[in-house]
């Protein structure tokens, strides 16, 4: 596992390759989670990606799938929710489904 703490350090991980997902927390990243999820979006269409935030606004969750956003997930009350969510797509893609 590897922890970002910024958005251009999330950026340049991406860009080394080899992860099996990423969790954005919009909430904690200099630059906002919905420009880091473009940028991720432009180096790697297929990595499954999560966005952590309380933005619960429409347009928040409009403009993440828009990105293809694996989920959305409300900050912080759905924390077990997101961690069985990943282990299920890291499962899935270590067995090759």
């Amino acid at each position: 596992m590897y922890r970002a703490h910024t958005g251009p350090d999330t950026i340049r991980r991406v860009e080394q390759g080899g992860l099996g997902a990423a969790v954005i927390c919009a909430d904690h990243a200099r630059i906002d989670g919905l420009s880091v999820l473009r940028i991720i979006r432009s180096i790697d269409t297929e990595l499954p990606c999560w966005l952590v935030t309380k933005d619960t606004t429409r347009q928040t969750f409009q403009m993440a799938l828009s990105l293809r956003v694996t989920s959305v997930v409300t900050h912080p009350d759905r924390v077990s929710a997101l961690t069985l969510a990943l282990r299920k797509v890291l499962v899935d893609r270590a067995i090759g489904n």
